[in-house]
């Protein structure tokens, strides 16, 4: 199990590591964690996402630079259809967009359809949320009031999240690349004075 802040430095490490500016790294960071509060596969997603683009790939299809423009648009940002890369690494900037309007978004791509604002998630699915880990796909969001919990909501009640190796891994190789090497001029001058 590891705590949401491990898991939102590591996140954010990765991508700076991937060649992300710091701001849509730290931004990233705190999508994964946001996702991990509700038990949703962001770290997965952020690995399978970091596997298909070595390099942060066309900006209308990043999830990272879209959700970063739909934020800081604010209201002027128009509801539309966007054609993204992992989509579910946009859900937390249009939950985020929504709050701010005091609003909720209705999220839909392929089959799924979720209500997202900043105190719950609704319309998760019975089935494994694996299967919410698409490639590419349409997204389409409208703004809607915030709904009513019910069966299918969940609400932010996690403080951490078990995460399998191999997406630990994946994130971690990205995370080291951020790493100064080992050498005697990085060592020059660390540590306590003589």
């Amino acid at each position: 199990m590891y705590s949401l802040s491990e898991l939102e430095a590591l996140s954010r490490k990765a991508l700076r590591g991937t060649g992300y500016s710091w701001g849509h790294a730290e931004e990233g960071g705190k999508a994964v964690r946001w996702l991990s509060t509700y038990q949703l596969p962001g770290v997965s997603a952020l690995a399978y996402y970091l596997q298909a683009h070595p390099t942060p790939p066309d900006v209308a299809q990043d999830p990272f630079v879209q959700g970063g423009f739909v934020c800081d648009q604010g209201r002027a940002w128009q509801v539309q259809t966007l054609h993204i890369a992992y989509p579910l690494l946009l859900l937390p900037y249009l939950a985020w967009w929504a709050s701010a309007q005091q609003q909720a978004v209705q999220v839909t791509w392929h089959t799924h359809t979720l209500v997202a604002h900043n105190a719950a998630i609704h319309g998760l699915p019975l089935w494994p949320a694996a299967a919410l880990l698409q490639a590419q796909a349409s997204v389409q969001c409208t703004l809607c009031p915030p709904p009513e919990l019910s069966t299918q909501s969940r609400a932010a009640l996690y403080h951490g999240q078990a995460i399998d190796a191999a997406p630990w891994q994946v994130l971690d190789e990205r995370a080291q690349r951020t790493y100064v090497p080992a050498s005697a001029a990085s060592r020059h001058g660390a540590g306590p004075a003589d």
